[in-house]
């Protein structure tokens, strides 16, 4: 493996920390205002990847046949590195994302690897995108395995009650990772209100 990123050029070529919270510097500012999704509670501001940015330097080892700059600090059960900052804990390639201008800071999508390796931070290898790309990107590249209630979920194009699944009509849930209609949701918030008058 190559040295760390403290004693190459390498990482100072693909990441840009300085005013990294301006919007149209950020490439998923359009894509994430299509969809009603949740803001993160943990956003990524410049203090906090000023703060990070000098340990990322230190845990971290670059690969120049894949690119990948790989975090060898701590990682979460599920293979992500992550790094505690102001007595928060961050997943390191979403810091990485922010700092090399590839997502919002208080981004609601999720950070694809392009190249499979969910420890690299190399902003090259990150793309923000929603729940739904990240997840069927995983069962193209067979990274996850695909089951028939999986392959019928995805084929869906439209809500149980005939409503389009576009992006205008479409969020995603938190909490069950799964796409919902914005039609069937405003008239379920409508009925509920209208019941709730009676009750009155």
């Amino acid at each position: 493996m190559g040295t760390g990123l403290n004693d190459t050029a390498f990482y100072q070529e693909r990441t840009h920390t300085t005013q990294c919270t301006t919007a149209h510097h950020l490439l998923d500012a359009s894509t994430a205002s299509r969809y009603t999704m949740p803001r993160p509670t943990r956003v990524i501001t410049q203090d906090i990847i000023d703060a990070a940015i000098e340990r990322l330097h230190l845990q971290s080892r670059h690969d120049p046949e894949t690119e990948c700059i790989e975090f060898t600090g701590r990682k979460n059960s599920s293979g992500y590195g992550s790094i505690q900052v102001k007595g928060v804990v961050y997943a390191t390639h979403r810091i990485m994302a922010v700092a090399g201008r590839k997502m919002l800071p208080d981004s609601p999508l999720q950070i694809d690897h392009l190249c499979s390796n969910k420890a690299c931070m190399n902003p090259d290898h990150l793309e923000a995108v929603t729940s739904s790309v990240n997840l069927k990107r995983a069962f193209d590249r067979g990274e996850r395995a695909r089951t028939a209630a999986n392959n019928a979920n995805l084929a869906k194009t439209h809500c149980p009650r005939g409503h389009e699944y576009s992006s205008e009509n479409t969020y995603m849930n938190v909490a069950d990772r799964r796409r919902h209609c914005k039609t069937c949701n405003r008239f379920r918030l409508a009925e509920s209100r209208r019941k709730t008058k009676q009750q009155q």
